[in-house]
């Protein structure tokens, strides 16, 4: 323990001299004190200290210390909550017998050690409840996050009890790297083949168009079945529309079988696909599956009019074309381009130009109030644009530009792009938009402002105008193509980069929806995927107002009806309904407002999850490797007491010491305090008692 200043220490000479000053101009002509036996010089003493001390503290005095910690090796068991578990002959064992037996070995490590136990399987869950219901796998999750939560501390070891089979997420080996610490598993379930027939998957299209005709591809396995045969059938409203039989003439039997549907009724349309079951399987859960196809009238259409070949091109035709809702036709601005009218948007890609004014096409889309897409660069007459009164204006541009990134509203209204969205868009590379003054009008609403470097500005990057009830939108900078590619990169698709894009055409192609109460959200979810919506509600002006409460009820197939509440948001309404069982539901959400209800209804589609009855092998080879890998030991169950032996053998689990430097002001303490309280205390009674006062 020490003292240290924020002043130099040598500053103590002062602190000492006015003491010492003021003591001798005290007690230098006082009289009272001449007789009394050198009580004068004790006072003067007292007095100089007292004034020392307060004057040390000017200084800012800091008294140092180290403080030593302990802690202690952290052994973390994880249990696979997975149903592919109890799929399994021993699965009573290890319900009724296994986890007790391990629960007893985890509490006698005593008191030398920290154990923390996990759940995984959909999602890792901190002395979550194993009861074998999640509907996935994902390992590699779950080496994620115990890296997040306890790289940073003294991780001994991680037990791993699983059947090694995981279907979703990347590679376990591959992420259990990053921990570098003895992994032991257990292997559970079983490793021999059973007799099973098995729907592996169905691959198709969401959408698809009325009066087309519209691909599947069934995926079908088996094991141990050779020589048998089973149907293969495709029912629509319970009619049935494919019936082919399957001959199995192998052991281990793979095949994929296309089939052609006819799309012949608009809206959710649902498909049963089946195949019979043989006697002797080990489930008959996997024999089914069902999927959903959404049938349309027709696409939208998108015009897409360019100045000149640019890598964005390309980019936002993939964007907008990964939604099979629309098509996209690309043009040059030189290219002869007829009549608009088939188009519900119009994208003007770095035009009008110098090269290009492209008067009657803009003149024909404001004519037929054609929603259009401006996405400027450094081939744009931005004088020319700014003759057209479209909400925005870039004066003064003089071919220079500036590196953007993307800073987000959070104001902003018109569409919702999904959670996250500042955190994704600070990763993102910067688009190239050009430098000069940005006039918007007064109906302009930007989603993305610029940023340059560290700086937020005001200037819009992505911004929609409403002129004359025509929308159009702006992209105030290229460089689309880079998003793409970061977006890959970063997250292994486009989800995001895609999102933005495909929201923007949205809003600027649909109809203006002038309804007071709308409920939006997607109509497809999972049976593990909680459902979320929002809502919004308008009074007579077209504002947003979230005063009344907003219920919605979903509807089954067997009429069985689950009620709730939509919570209220800023300026909306928000709903987290959980999740919900397989199948088709009808929904209504109702409001009030100024003594009218208000109703909005709709269809989502819950999807069953098959992925833990898909493979019930378990993968003991994956157990085995994730162990070696890292110094550890796969391990039985009838193993649990030599696992333990085998961790409190190792010498390099023990605990470790930390000792840190910690520094607190000493005017914080309160010894000093009351010592100099004390002693300018005797200092005045004596001082009063000789008439000194």
């Amino acid at each position: 323990m020490s003292f240290i200043t924020e002043y130099p220490i040598w500053f103590l000479v002062f602190c000492i001299a006015a003491g010492l000053l003021y003591a001798f101009i005290l007690y230098r002509k006082d009289t009272n004190f001449e007789d009394k036996n050198g009580l004068k010089w004790t006072l003067s003493i007292i007095r100089a200290i007292s004034v020392t001390a307060i004057s040390f503290f000017l200084l800012g005095p800091l008294l140092r210390s180290l403080d030593k910690t302990v802690e202690k090796p952290i052994i973390v068991f994880a249990q696979d909550n997975s149903g592919s578990i109890i799929l399994n002959k021993d699965s009573s064992i290890i319900k009724n017998e296994f986890l007790p037996q391990f629960q007893e070995i985890l509490n006698s490590f005593g008191e030398n050690y920290e154990v923390l136990s996990y759940s995984f399987g959909e999602e890792v869950n901190k002395d979550g409840e194993i009861d074998f219901s999640d509907k996935q796998t994902d390992i590699s999750f779950l080496f994620d996050e115990v890296y997040n939560r306890l790289s940073n501390r003294n991780l001994g070891a991680i037990i791993l009890s699983s059947d090694g089979i995981y279907n979703r997420g990347t590679s376990p080996i591959y992420r259990s790297k990053q921990l570098n610490v003895p992994l032991y598993t257990i292997a559970l379930g079983d490793t021999t083949q059973k007799r099973d027939l098995i729907l592996q998957d169905v691959a198709h299209n969401r959408l698809a168009y009325l009066g087309n005709s519209f691909p599947l591809e069934v995926i079908i396995r088996s094991n141990d079945l050779e020589g048998k045969q089973a149907r293969l059938k495709v029912a629509h409203e319970g009619k049935v529309l494919v019936q082919q039989d399957i001959s199995i003439d192998k052991k281990n039997f793979l095949t994929s079988v296309p089939i052609k549907l006819d799309a012949t009724k608009t809206g959710k349309q649902r498909f049963n696909i089946s195949l019979s079951p043989i006697a002797g399987e080990f489930i008959k859960q996997n024999n089914y599956r069902t999927i959903y196809i959404d049938v349309l009238d027709s696409r939208q259409k998108v015009l897409l009019l360019a100045n000149s070949p640019h890598p964005d091109i390309a980019a936002i035709q993939s964007s907008i074309t990964s939604n099979s809702n629309y098509e996209v036709e690309i043009k040059m601005a030189d290219d002869p381009i007829g009549n608009i009218n088939d188009f519900q948007l119009v994208i003007f890609h770095q035009l009008p130009s110098r090269s290009y004014r492209m008067d009657q096409v803009i003149s024909q889309s404001e004519q037929l109030r054609i929603p259009r897409l401006f996405v400027l660069g450094a081939q744009n007459d931005y004088s020319n644009l700014e003759s057209r009164n479209l909400g925005l204006s870039v004066e003064r541009f003089n071919g220079t530009t500036n590196e953007v990134h993307a800073g987000y509203n959070s104001s902003f209204s018109l569409f919702k792009l999904g959670d996250d969205i500042e955190r994704k868009l600070n990763k993102f590379p910067p688009l190239t938009s050009p430098f000069g003054n940005y006039k918007v009008g007064g109906n302009a609403e930007s989603l993305f402002t610029q940023r340059v470097g560290q700086v937020s500005t005001s200037d819009p990057l992505f911004v929609f105008t409403e002129i004359n009830e025509q929308k159009n939108g702006f992209v105030v900078g290229e460089g689309f193509w880079k998003w793409r590619l970061f977006d890959q990169l970063e997250n292994g698709d486009h989800d995001f980069s895609d999102n933005i894009m495909q929201k923007t055409v949205q809003f600027l192609s649909a109809r203006k929806d002038k309804r007071l109460f709308r409920v939006y959200g997607k109509n497809e979810f999972k049976e593990n995927e909680a459902i979320l919506m929002d809502a919004e509600l308008y009074n007579e002006s077209y504002e947003a107002i979230n005063d009344p409460d907003v219920e919605i009820t979903f509807k089954n197939e067997n009429d069985a009806t689950f009620n709730f509440t939509f919570s209220k948001t800023e300026n909306g309404y928000r709903l987290n309904a959980g999740t919900l069982p397989a199948g088709e539901y009808n929904y209504t959400a109702k409001t009030e407002l100024n003594d009218q209800v208000l109703t909005s209804s709709g269809r989502i589609s819950v999807l069953q999850v098959l992925a833990e009855v898909s493979n019930t092998t378990a993968d003991h080879q994956l157990l085995y490797n994730l162990a070696n890998n890292s110094n550890g030991k796969m391990y039985y169950p009838d193993q649990l007491e030599e696992l333990k032996q085998e961790i409190l053998a190792r010498k390099e689990i023990v605990p470790v010491s930390y000792t840190r430097q910690k520094l607190s002001e000493l005017i914080d303490l309160k010894w000093p305090f009351f010592l100099i309280l004390l002693l300018l205390s005797i200092e005045w009674f004596f001082r009063k008692r000789h008439g000194a006062y």
